[in-house]
């Protein structure tokens, strides 16, 4: 079964709450909370979207935003950042590096859905 949604996040809190949500609304949805596996994973699950955190361990999300939209067969995925930094800076380099969208954390669960419907 092909992975609608994966969500790459290192607060596993977050990641449960998340799939939850998201299988309750009929989507199939993989986490992964160790970005240095994305890359690889993403390959593997060819998920339809992809939401990604910026603060974690190990690897930036930016820098594997930069990575994925670098990597020839998964760089047209779409991907949703999620993050609780509100600062201008990181939201424009987010754009910059292909993200389609930049949402700060907490995000009301209506929104995010609406968001993915819209990318799916």
């Amino acid at each position: 079964m092909q992975t609608d949604i994966l969500v790459i996040d290192d607060n596993q809190s977050h990641l449960d709450i998340v799939t939850e949500y998201f299988a309750h609304h009929g989507y199939q949805t993989e986490t992964l909370s160790d970005p240095r596996e994305a890359i690889d994973t993403i390959i593997e699950k060819k998920p339809k979207i992809i939401l990604l955190d910026i603060m974690m361990p190990y690897m930036d999300g930016l820098t594997l935003l930069k990575k994925i939209k670098d990597t020839s067969g998964i760089n047209s995925i779409p991907v949703i950042v999620l993050s609780g930094k509100i600062f201008p800076p990181e939201m424009k380099k987010s754009i910059a590096l292909g993200a389609k969208k930049y949402i700060t954390k907490p995000v009301k669960s209506s929104e995010l859905l609406a968001i993915i419907k819209e990318y799916l």
